[in-house]
């Protein structure tokens, strides 16, 4: 079982997040928050996964997410946490935490993210282009289905 941030928790997982400005610039502090008093962000081992269960179908670019999947918003780590733990804590959410499916959309020029996501077995299903400073960013849509028969580890 994975643990979930609690409130005490806030500033430390905030920090993680502005380590990464470039990546990750629209995480203030009171969205943080908000993941964190939600019960939608898992900090372990100085890695931070922010998700949710969507509630109604939702469309992601050109591909639509059914109600029930699990959007994954963010995964990152900090500096000080080991090599492979991301990796270790985001397969133990995959099987822990997503009962049938998880979306989720990465900028493109993003490499070692979708790469990442790649070698966890995820799936390019779509594209979707969000707006920077009225400037197109182009990204992709991944999607993970659980297996019924698939054991846990």
């Amino acid at each position: 079982m994975l643990r979930h941030a609690v409130l005490e928790d806030v500033p430390d997982v905030y920090a993680v997040f502005q380590t990464y400005p470039h990546i990750f610039p629209h995480m203030r502090f009171d969205r943080t928050q908000r993941f964190v008093a939600a019960g939608q962000c898992i900090w372990q081992d100085g890695v931070v996964i922010t998700y949710q269960t969507y509630q109604k179908t939702v469309r992601l670019g050109d591909y639509v997410a059914p109600r029930g999947s699990i959007s994954l918003h963010q995964i990152v780590k900090s500096a000080a946490a080991v090599v492979g733990a991301a990796a270790r804590i985001f397969t133990i959410f995959l099987h822990e935490y997503v009962p049938t499916r998880l979306v989720l959309s990465v900028r493109a020029d993003n490499t070692s993210a979708w790469q990442f996501y790649e070698r966890h077995g995820l799936q390019r299903v779509g594209t979707v282009c969000w707006q920077q400073q009225g400037h197109p960013l182009p990204g992709y849509v991944y999607e993970w289905i659980q297996a019924v028969d698939n054991p846990l580890f």
